[in-house]
């Protein structure tokens, strides 16, 4: 009886956690050689609004969190000529300073190294006394890829909130010329508005 009860439990668990996160959020525009196809999943029960920050493209908020997409060309001519590989060690190393993260966030966040989608990034994590807040920085064909995560509530439901968010982005562009094989969680992607099915 014991263990009925028990996996009852991880099974509500596991589905009130997966409810985290619903459709797919999806960049994509064939007509656009100039932007970053990309999908990522829309919290559930979140408000969608657009983004008033020059480089913002989509917000989500609820009462406690606050989630926010940017996608910033990268400029600087010795940076647009490195190789993925190079970013890696960039990266891995911590030796980028990105100009629109203040030094200030620098000095209180632990920074850790994570490939998303097979491409190089670096999240940024630190608290304050209301607010945990996450700062996820990916690099990929051109362009910093940010999301930017804040909330209020406890730091167990967030970091599983923000574990799950940053897990399900994917990076389109990559598959498309078809050298890598889509395979597991990438396999089928839900067609969204404004969003492709990929099989």
């Amino acid at each position: 009886m014991k263990k009925i009860i028990y996996i009852t439990i991880i099974l509500l668990y596991s589905i009130s956690y997966s409810q985290q996160l619903g459709e797919y959020y999806s960049n994509v525009d064939k007509n656009n050689k100039e932007s970053l196809n990309f999908g990522i999943k829309k919290p559930v029960d979140f408000t969608q609004k657009n983004s008033v920050k020059k480089d913002g493209v989509i917000l989500w908020e609820d009462e406690n969190t606050k989630v926010e997409v940017f996608l910033t060309k990268i400029k600087k001519s010795n940076f647009k000529k490195l190789k993925k590989s190079e970013w890696a060690d960039l990266l891995k190393n911590k030796k980028h300073n990105f100009k629109f993260i203040k030094k200030s966030i620098y000095k209180k966040s632990d920074i850790t190294y994570q490939t998303i989608d097979n491409f190089p990034s670096n999240l940024f994590t630190y608290s304050t006394e209301k607010t945990s807040n996450t700062i996820l920085i990916v690099v990929v064909e051109g362009y910093y890829f940010r999301v930017n995560i804040s909330s209020s509530e406890d730091s167990s439901n967030f970091n599983n909130f923000v574990k799950n968010l940053i897990s399900s982005i994917l990076f389109y562009d990559q598959y498309s010329d078809g050298k890598r094989e889509v395979v597991g969680k990438w396999k089928i992607v839900k067609e969204t508005e404004g969003g492709s099915k990929k099989e």
